[in-house]
């Protein structure tokens, strides 16, 4: 399980170019141009479906980093 107060390496999670996070979210450009994310997915904004609608301290918060579906090779990761 990946901590969430303090930066680390992220377990699993290898030929990474580019890393950028904003509130309560991280992704990950991996050389193959796969974007990868962990954190708050309370929108579903990651492009599937949150791990839970139930009360529970996971709600909504993706702790393993998962690919993006349905995405385009991508280049370049900006936050806005």
């Amino acid at each position: 399980e990946l901590a969430l107060d303090h930066p680390g390496e992220v377990p699993g999670l290898g030929d990474v170019v580019q890393v950028v996070a904003g509130a309560g979210i991280a992704n990950a450009l991996k050389k193959d141009g796969t974007v990868w994310v962990w954190g708050s997915n309370w929108q579903r904004q990651f492009g599937f479906a949150a791990p839970t609608d139930q009360p529970s301290p996971t709600r909504g918060w993706v702790l393993e980093p998962r690919q993006v579906p349905g995405l385009p090779p991508v280049t370049a990761l900006a936050v806005g």
